[in-house]
């Protein structure tokens, strides 16, 4: 079975309920911390995100 991603989705227009982790992998770049998984990058392409989190 085919995973789909966000991108494969029709969600112009729609309200989208994300299931988020946000004890995401992080790398320290010199004062900068940085999310090194695709959370952010899912939350901005929704814009219109209900987020959940555990």
């Amino acid at each position: 079975m085919t995973k789909l991603s966000l991108r494969d989705l029709d969600v112009r227009g729609k309200r989208v309920l994300v299931r988020v982790d946000f004890n995401v992998p992080m790398e320290l770049r010199g004062q900068k911390v940085r999310i090194t998984d695709d959370t952010l990058k899912n939350i901005r392409f929704v814009r219109s995100a209900i987020i959940c989190t555990r």
